[in-house]
Parts: C-alpha cells; structure tokens; sequence
C-alpha cells in the first residue's frame, strides 16, 4: 500500500481554501500511485478555540466541507480535525471514502459502549476482568489495519492494549516546544520516542505535521515514515510544505530507507521555529511590517536580529532609545507604536519570559507581539551562544537584565549562574508545577528561592493584557497566574503530612462506575452515519447534549458531579 501525507501550511478555518489546496494534494498523490492520504490535524480546523455559540456552527460547515471531500477526493483519506473547548485540545480523525465520512474515535467509543451494554444486558453487573476494554481508533483498509493517536499518551495506549496495528498514524496536535524532543519530529528521531514505539508494536509508525503558525502554536513539519524494525524510511522537509510517498510492506523495509538522522541542536531548531512564528505572524495577520524599539538589553538585541532575519530592511522599522529613565523610554515607545499604528506595522515587544515573569513591566501597544514571551533568559542568552546570526547581531554595548536578590552577599559567581538559578525556580514552578518545598528540596538557597516567587507572585496585575505570545514552552506563564492580589505565599514546608485517601478514591470509584452503567442504555447500536446530519445526531446524542457544545470524540459517559477522568 502506497500511503501519501501532505504536509501543509494553511490558516484556521480557511475551508474553502484548504479544501481546494487537499484536493490539489490529492491529485498530486495519486499521480505519484498513492492509495491512501493523510493530512495534518490543523490542516482544516488549525486550534480553533470554540465557544457554545460557535461550535454549532462551525461544526456544520467543518461537516459540510468533509463531505465535499470524500465525495471529490480520487482516493481515500484520513483528515484529522482539532478544536480548542475550555482549554482542552479535542480531537478526531475522519476517514474519507466513497462519499462517507466515518469519526473513527467516536466509532471506536460508541462500540465500547456497545459492548458494555450488551455484556450487562446478558451477564449482569461486569467485573473488571469482564470489561471488554476501550476500542482504540483505526480502520481496515485492504489488508492493514491502521491505528490511529494524536499524542504520545495515545501511543503509550497502543503499546499497552492488546490490540495490534500493521500501520500507526501519529497526527501530531501539539505545536514545537523547545523543550520535548517529540515535538521536532523527524529533525529528532534519533533522540525521541518514535523509534521504540516501532519497534514495540512491530508496525510502521508515520508521524504527521503541519507547517505554520497556528492559535499562537508553532508547528515546524518534518513528517517522518519509521519503519517496524525502527530504521526511518523517510522524513519530509523542515520548516516548508512537502508530500511525501511511501510504500508500505509489512514484511521488509521501504526501498527508500535511511539511518536515522542526528537530532539537529536545540536552539538552532528553536531560532528557525521562531522565525516561522513571526513571518506567519505577520503574513496572517495582514502586516506590511514589523516595528522594535532597541535598546542595549540583550533580549531587544535579539529581537532585532530575529527580525532582519525574517524580513527586509524595507519591512523594517527599528528606533534605538539610550536612557535608563523609564518615562523617557515609555515616550520613546509610544512614538514607535503611533508610527508602526499609521503604517500597519507589527510592533514587536522585546521582554522574554524571564522579564515578563519577574519585572515591573512597562507600556504595550495593542497588539503587540511577544516573539521571546515564552522563552526564558537563559534560553535566549543560548541562542547568543550558538546561532551564528544572533551572535554577530550583538553589539559591543550589549547589557545583562540582572534580578535584584534581597540577600546582598554574593550568591552566584557569574550572571549566566544567577540567570539560569533563577530560570530553574522558574520553570519549574511554571512549567512542571512544583512546590516551594519540592524546588527548595531539589537546588536548595530557600531564600532566593523565595525572593524570586514573590517577584512572579507579586507582579501579576502587570502582566494583564500584554498582547499575543508565539508559544515555545509546554506552560505559557498567563495559565499559571494566581487570582489578583493573592496575599497567600508557598512557604517552606517542614514536616509533609501523609494521608491515606485510598478510601477516598475507592469511594469515588464506586460511585463513578455506578453511575456509568446507570446511563448505558439498554441497546447502543453501532454507528453507520450515511448523512451530515446522522453525525451530528450521534455527536449531539454521546455527548449528552442538545444543540451546542458538541465534543466530538468525546461522549459523555455519566452526568454527575465528576468529569469522565
């Protein structure tokens, strides 16, 4: 089987648009003798973030524009959709055939409960070694089946079921983050988790990506085809679009098969991510231009340079400022926002993630962009290091933000060890949600551990409306914020109280397990939507909703106090 993936760069919710550039790609593939295509989960729907007087809506023209697809695509196709809901990626994957469009997550759900109301209509109450188990999604197609996951939790699903895929489709929903090898796809494979997870379901592994910018998540390409033995059997371009065909035989290794290629270095990726970032910015939003006030700080610095390496000196308008007086550099900024304002220019703020956590903070325009707002300082004090174009970009003059400890005797011996101490208290509080207690055990100096979280405790009414982030890290600090003026501070911790809450759980247990087969009905019959409108139904009924506020693959299994979790 000769299976396609169109890796493409496209805007969320531009349908009319994607569909004819999927068709383009399809007729592409088929020419190329593919049976079988697969797009990008952003592809149609990018993240879109929807709201209940939305998602009706835009579920029917989603469905509608499917629909087209399966009956004019000249193959098959697997065309994933992903939407934003209270914070939360919700994801599907549609198989296009002959006219039909089949949700494989909701099927695979939908005869779970099938199955489990069946089981209890015939044998009673299940015990837990007669649950059938959750199906996981995929289809046959020929003689294959093919798996289907959207993220490295789905994977690890796979490879502890007992279920069994001759081919694992990963349609990557996340964007890159800087800090997780997997994100980088096909530029990471010698590093990341792709290869075991060949190897361990003994099945091809094509991992699929977007290229572009989508809801304020960078996705950099770099598909990838692994082969069951772990070998790469190929990798799409980085950073452009690209379709790639590959044919699969289950019983030897593609023809066209590579070693794995060496991981490139991590802020050599993140710098051309950032530079994709802030070009899609610009090209999205409909500038002619961007706009940076420059200063000696090493973060404008960078800002700079990032941005002579994106655009040219004509889409450029940079205005140095040398003062340390905070209300002649607010002047200076305003001057650079009205000007950027009167020539539909992008004005780029220079604060990193360090900055924007720890400082006072100044004026920003409407707006504005942060292209360093998710990095922290030691991450951009790394690109000074190692990517040639940054470090030439720096100027003699160059200055080092330093944080202002409360204990005057010398901590660190030199500024990278205090910014990176102060990037490690940070991160791991924003980023992994550690404690006080858990950080102070771990890197020790309580007192400047603390000094710095009431800097990012104390400064949270000044980061309030500060304008649009490309997102590098897994957090951005804006979901981590403390309800305003907060007095409450972590403290050191110096006995842990332990609990049992085993019964607790078992308590909660019960009664979730209760009150889902309470709601199974007698008869769920196999889903076999022949029309939009049966989808709709079918999403609308297992989501135990009317009318808006549709989840797709996600039915809502009990109505009660407590989430599906």
């Amino acid at each position: 089987m000769n299976v396609a993936v169109a890796q493409m760069n496209t805007q969320s919710g531009a349908l009319s648009e994607t569909y004819e550039r999927m068709l383009a790609y399809a007729e592409r593939a088929k020419e190329q003798h593919a049976e079988l295509i697969v797009y990008p989960a952003p592809s149609l729907t990018g993240l879109m973030s929807l709201t209940d007087a939305t998602v009706e809506g835009f579920l029917d023209d989603l469905f509608a524009t499917l629909k087209q697809l399966a009956e004019n695509l000249p193959l098959p196709a697997v065309v994933p959709v992903a939407v934003t809901k209270d914070h939360e990626v919700l994801s599907e994957a549609m198989f296009l055939r002959q006219g039909h469009v089949t949700p494989l997550r909701l099927t695979a759900e939908i005869a779970h409960l099938s199955a489990l109301a069946r089981e209890s209509v015939t044998e009673g109450d299940l015990s837990d070694e007669e649950d059938p188990g959750f199906d996981l999604p995929h289809f046959e197609w020929g003689d294959y089946t093919i798996g289907i996951s959207f993220s490295c939790q789905d994977l690890d699903a796979w490879r502890d079921a007992d279920q069994t895929a001759d081919l694992m489709l990963y349609l990557n929903t996340s964007g890159y983050a800087l800090s997780d090898v997997n994100t980088t796809m096909g530029l990471g494979l010698s590093d990341s988790r792709f290869s075991s997870d060949a190897d361990e379901l003994g099945a091809w592994v094509i991992g699929v990506n977007a290229v572009g910018l989508y809801g304020g998540h960078v996705s950099i390409g770099s598909s990838f085809v692994i082969a069951p033995d772990g070998e790469c059997g190929i990798c799409a371009k980085a950073f452009e679009e690209d379709l790639i065909c590959v044919d699969i035989d289950s019983g030897s290794r593609s023809k066209e098969a590579l070693s794995l290629p060496a991981s490139e270095d991590t802020s050599a990726v993140g710098w051309k991510a950032l530079k994709l970032g802030l070009f899609e910015f610009v090209k999205q939003g409909h500038f002619d231009g961007v706009a940076v006030l420059l200063d000696t700080s090493v973060s404008a610095q960078v800002t700079a340079a990032l941005a002579r390496s994106v655009f040219q000196a004509s889409q450029i308008y940079i205005s140095s400022v040398e003062t340390q007086d905070q209300l002649e550099y607010d002047i200076a900024y305003a001057r650079l926002a009205a000007y950027a304002r009167e020539n539909n220019l992008l004005v780029l703020t220079t604060e990193n993630k360090s900055d924007w956590a720890l400082g006072a903070g100044g004026m920003i325009a409407a707006g504005a962009l942060h292209p360093l707002g998710d990095l922290y300082l030691s991450e951009i004090l790394d690109f000074c290091e190692s990517v040639p174009e940054v470090k030439a970009a720096l100027s003699a003059t160059v200055t080092y933000e330093v944080f202002d400890f409360k204990k005057k005797d010398e901590l660190f011996s030199s500024f990278y060890e205090q910014a990176h101490f102060v990037d490690t208290v940070l991160s791991r509080t924003i980023e992994l949600g550690k404690s006080f207690h858990e950080i102070v055990a771990k890197i020790g100096y309580e007192e400047a551990v603390a000094d710095v979280l009431d800097a990012l405790y104390g400064n949270g009414v000044t980061r309030q409306n500060r304008g649009s982030l490309l997102i590098l890290l897994q957090c951005p600090l804006v979901d981590t914020e403390l309800p305003l003026f907060t007095s409450w501070r972590d403290s050191q911790r110096k006995q842990t109280v332990e609990e049992d809450t085993s019964t607790l759980f078992d308590g909660l247990l019960a009664s979730a397990e209760h009150a889902f087969m309470q709601a199974i009905p007698e008869q769920v019959e196999m889903p076999s939507p022949e029309s939009l409108q049966e989808i709709l139904d079918y999403l609308r009924e297992f989501s135990g909703l009317e009318g808006a506020g549709v989840m797709f693959g996600m039915p809502k299994m009990w109505r009660g106090p407590f989430s599906e979790n």
